[in-house]
């Protein structure tokens, strides 16, 4: 990441109240030294942290809802770099790449179902190499 120090001056976006207020939409604001915004939001739907870019397009959002967290990301480039494992548990997991899909492992791969597996190129051939293939 280009700036992992970057600093949100907290004092700008003002101090929470302590008492409820009769408006639950409250909305705080603080510049970044990247020409970004912070945006936290009280509404009546949760909480909302943004980082809006100079244009004030959002580049990122975090949603607190009744159900959870809800992370949206619209960069140019996203990086996860870490020397352990990283793990996802989720219901449905969809990948959508407009140019191609590489996956490389130093190791073994394994892909597994527990239901069907298709494989399917559309407009091109299906290649499967190795010192020996199995079927069945």
């Amino acid at each position: 990441m280009a700036d992992s120090n970057i600093r949100v001056p907290l004092r700008e976006l003002g101090n929470e109240p302590t008492e409820p207020q009769s408006n639950p939409n409250v909305e705080r604001s603080a510049p970044l030294e990247t020409g970004r915004r912070v945006l936290i939001r009280n509404g009546s739907d949760g909480q909302t942290v943004e980082v809006r870019g100079p244009e004030g397009t959002v580049e990122v959002r975090i949603v607190i809802t009744a159900q959870g967290p809800v992370v949206q990301l619209d960069a140019g480039r996203l990086e996860i770099m870490t020397t352990e494992d990283v793990d996802i548990q989720c219901r449905k997991f969809k990948v959508h790449a407009a140019s191609g899909v590489e996956i490389e492992s130093e190791g073994k791969m394994a892909l597994r179902a527990e239901d069907d597996l298709d494989l399917e190129a559309k407009q091109g051939d299906l290649r499967a190499k190795g010192e020996t293939i199995w079927l069945n």
